[in-house]
């Protein structure tokens, strides 16, 4: 079997997919396998971990074989893994990145996590969103650290040194002997521009660096630089019918909520399951199911959404998995044209009650919002976009409905 010639290992799903679009909108064919299916033959494969809430050892653990499993006891493994990494610092960076090394065997790694296209920019060796550093910033959350030296050090291990903007800036060659230096140790890199990461990128992609790191912005100019090829054709075929667009939000972030906000003043029907109906999973949801059967048998594009709702105690994936198994159920199902979820643990709740085993991607919507296709289980073949709950403006999701009818339309008659 012909193995990919990059593998992408995200702590999330909406991660996964925003990052590997990026390559399969350069024309590679790029692939999510879902619970441990084989990694079929493909240009790019993307593995999500689900990590971003587990403890930093218990992530690390995953993420060690995880990789294991790409590159085990196959002399054809990838040449690159790009370890991807939010872009606002949440969940396990550094340890999630040593990881990688570890299963590589790997003594050096390019760090580069900015995302322009979301504010998301790198200066001084600090993250920071809308220009303010990340700790103090609308993402920052309570123990964020904005400095990524500080972030990235481990003295355990390697040395963390710091590529600044005049470096960037300057000649390739100066960026190429930085990353060609052949002491161990992690680089992390400014980038305010889309610019400045394509700059690294091409140096990264003629240096001997195999472990790269970084978000979507990051990886975006990988697929312009590293010299992949196209040898793999997408196996999955398409579904043939047309119908409404169901949206699965269960993100909290004011992004989201701006977001749907927009559906509903278009008209959009809005549903809102009651409180009890998430915390308690011995309360019948048989009354939402059945509203939202409804709006879908109508020909109506619905959101199935919890914002404005209390925080659950019982945490989001709990949140998520409910929400799943209303979105999949049986009366649900058959009017289904296609799906646009919102927030990692609900994008993944979903494609697991559908029981997909893969998710094929064809590219991006708009920067951070990617789609694909779905593979085996309940709705093979339908078109699926996904999003972080932060990403995008307030048009995000009204676009992410009128680009899967878009696809559905143009289709073939069977």
């Amino acid at each position: 079997m012909m193995m990919p010639q990059l593998a992408i290992i995200a702590d999330d799903l909406t991660g996964a997919a925003d990052t590997g679009a990026c390559f399969a909108s350069a024309g590679l064919a790029t692939v999510i396998p879902f619970g441990g299916a084989p990694v079929p033959a493909v240009d790019v494969v993307v593995l999500s971990t689900e990590t971003r809430d587990l403890a930093a050892a218990d992530a690390a653990d995953i993420v060690l074989a995880a990789t294991e499993r790409i590159v085990a006891g196959d002399s054809a493994n990838p040449r690159w893994v790009y370890k991807k990494i939010d872009s606002a610092l949440r969940g396990h960076p550094r340890d999630e990145l040593l990881a990688v090394m570890t299963a590589l065997d790997a003594t050096r790694a390019l760090v580069a996590p900015a995302f322009p296209a979301e504010g998301r920019t790198t200066r001084d060796g600090q993250q920071r969103v809308d220009g303010v550093p990340l700790a103090g910033s609308r993402l920052g959350e309570p123990g964020a650290v904005s400095d990524l030296v500080t972030l990235f050090q481990d003295e355990r291990r390697w040395p963390v040194s710091h590529l600044d903007l005049a470096t960037i800036r300057g000649t390739p060659d100066v960026i190429r002997r930085h990353l060609d230096d052949p002491e161990p140790g992690i680089v992390v890199a400014d980038a305010e521009t889309d610019d400045d990461l394509l700059a690294l990128a091409r140096a990264a992609s003629g240096s001997p660096l195999r472990v790269l790191c970084g978000a979507a912005g990051f990886a975006r100019q990988l697929s312009l630089a590293l010299p992949l090829r196209h040898s793999v054709r997408v196996p999955i075929g398409r579904q043939e019918r047309f119908g409404p667009i169901l949206v699965v939000a269960g993100s909290q972030h004011d992004a989201t909520a701006r977001q749907i906000a927009v559906l509903r003043a278009a008209g959009t029907p809005i549903v809102v399951p009651a409180q009890e109906v998430i915390d308690d999973r011995d309360v019948a949801s048989d009354g939402i199911v059945a509203e939202i059967a409804s709006h879908l048998a109508a020909g109506h594009s619905t959101v199935l959404t919890t914002v404005g709702m209390k925080t659950s105690p019982y945490g989001g994936g709990a949140v998520a998995a409910r929400l799943a198994e209303i979105a999949a159920a049986p009366e649900v199902r058959p009017h289904i044209g296609g799906l646009v979820l919102t927030g990692g643990d609900v994008a993944t709740a979903v494609c697991a009650a559908l029981r997909a085993t893969a998710l094929w991607l064809g590219g991006e919507i708009t920067p951070g919002q990617p789609l694909g296709w779905l593979a085996g289980g309940a709705l093979p073949g339908i078109p699926v976009a996904t999003k972080a709950g932060s990403f995008g403006d307030d048009h995000a999701l009204l676009a992410g409905i009128d680009h899967v009818k878009g696809i559905l339309l143009r289709r073939p008659e069977s």
